[in-house]
Parts: structure tokens; C-alpha cells; sequence
């Protein structure tokens, strides 16, 4: 956009969660490893005390699974539903050495837009004219041969 308009303010944003995502993927391989092996304690434990506290680290360690695959299916979404917005106003400003047009120079070129206009209206209605004259000239005739005849017949009628 900067090769082909004159811009004057630009605004890019992006955020690279790559290494977030990763290094939340190794945490969640460990995270899942754990839960596994505070299953596998958790079964084979018969001290309520020692379960009580393997059930609630198992409760900590099974929060923070969830916490982490929310994010990564944050981070997936984002990435599917990514969108890009570009607005573009663009403002053309005279040159330079371009100075403005007075009044006089602004009331000529309305003038001459108005003639112009003018003409190109009477163009038209000229080609309108002629396209409809063979039909009008059809209805002219008509009218010319009714005309008497209706005027002798409404004297035929009166006496």
C-alpha cells in the first residue's frame, strides 16, 4: 500500500504466540504424566490422610490440564478466525505549485459546464424527437382522414 498511496499514518499489530503455545504444550505432557501417576498412587493408597492430600493435588494438577488446553484452544481459535482489517481514506491534495482557483476562473468553468450540459440535453431530445417522429406522423395522417369524417357525420346527425 505504501508503493501505490500516499499514506500518512499506518498501524500493524500482531502478537506471535508460538512460544507460549509450545512451551504450554511440554508443560501439559508433564501436567498429564503427573495425573497419571497420582491415579496410579492414588489407587493403591489406603492412608486416608496421604489420599486426602493426593486428591487434592490431583484436584490442582487436573486445574491446571484444563487451564492449559483453554488456552491452546484460545490460541487455535485465534488462529483459525484470524481476520484482516484494512481501511484506507485517501485525501488528494494539490500539488505544490498548484495554486487554487479564484472565483472568476470557478465561475468560468461553471459556465461552460452549464452549456455543455445544455447541448448535450438538446442532442437528446432531438434523438428522441426522431425516434418517435414515424410514429407521430402515422397519428398525424389518421388524424387528418378522421377529421372531416367526424365533422360530416355530426352534420348528418344535426339535420
Amino acid at each position: 500500500m505504501e508503493d501505490n498511496y500516499n499514506i500518512w499514518g499506518l498501524e500493524q499489530s500482531t502478537e506471535d504466540a508460538t512460544a507460549r503455545y509450545g512451551s504450554a504444550e511440554y508443560r501439559l505432557e508433564d501436567l498429564l504424566e503427573q495425573e497419571k501417576r497420582l491415579l496410579d498412587t492414588l489407587s493403591t493408597e489406603e492412608d486416608t490422610s496421604e489420599r486426602l492430600d493426593l486428591e487434592r493435588r490431583l484436584s490442582e494438577v487436573q486445574a491446571l490440564i484444563s487451564e492449559l488446553r483453554s488456552f491452546q484452544l484460545s490460541v487455535d481459535d485465534s488462529v483459525i478466525y484470524s481476520a484482516v482489517l484494512v481501511s484506507l481514506f485517501e485525501v488528494i491534495f494539490p500539488e505544490d505549485d498548484e495554486e487554487p482557483l479564484t472565483f472568476n476562473e470557478r465561475l468560468s468553468i461553471s459556465i461552460s459546464d452549464s452549456i455543455d450540459g445544455f447541448f448535450a440535453f438538446c442532442q437528446g431530445a432531438l434523438l428522441v424527437l426522431i425516434t418517435i417522429s414515424p410514429g407521430v406522423l402515422v397519428l398525424l395522417i389518421v388524424c387528418v382522414i378522421a377529421y372531416p369524417i367526424i365533422r360530416a357525420v355530426k352534420k348528418h346527425r344535426k339535420k
